[in-house]
């Protein structure tokens, strides 16, 4: 476990090197923050698990041709 100035994280160990994945770097960017520069991310209370990536975006396949 490691404390960032964000709140607590829990990673893992992989082939002895200790792994975080999944840290948010900046809040999300919805809504009127949508083409804005990155914001701060929010601190978090407890621990956050970052065992694991989180959700890919969507991604839209280009039309099949041939």
């Amino acid at each position: 476990m490691v404390r960032t100035d964000h709140g607590a994280l829990r990673g893992r160990i992989v082939d002895g090197v200790h792994v975080f994945l999944g840290v948010p770097y900046a809040a999300p960017p919805f809504g009127a923050n949508r083409l804005l520069p990155p914001r701060p991310v929010e601190p978090w209370d407890g621990v956050r698990d970052a065992g694991a990536l989180g959700p890919e975006p969507p991604q839209v396949a280009p039309p099949a041709t041939g």
